[in-house]
């Protein structure tokens, strides 16, 4: 989990440096965004779930789909959140 901390804070040290205004410049970049911030933690959860006897070994290896999973969720909270914070 350590290896996921420091590519997420990495990540996210990217963005603070960017003046962002009302979001991302492009789909690409948003992406990536979202990647940093729940992606990660996606990937990370899968990993737990695997250590603990939860899931199958396969889940921890299938890191598109944690992923995935990360962005989906990540978006969502922003457009729950999107009328509140702008």
């Amino acid at each position: 989990i350590d290896d996921i901390n420091k590519r997420m804070g990495a990540g996210m040290a990217k963005f603070v440096s960017k003046e962002l205004g009302q979001g991302t410049d492009d789909k690409e970049e948003y992406n990536l965004y979202c990647h940093y911030v729940a992606g990660l933690v996606g990937e990370g959860l899968s990993r737990i779930f695997v250590a603990t006897g939860f899931e199958q070994n396969i889940i921890a290896s299938d890191v598109q789909t944690s992923n995935s999973m990360g962005l989906f969720l990540q978006k969502t909270n922003i457009i729950r959140d999107y009328l509140e914070d702008y």
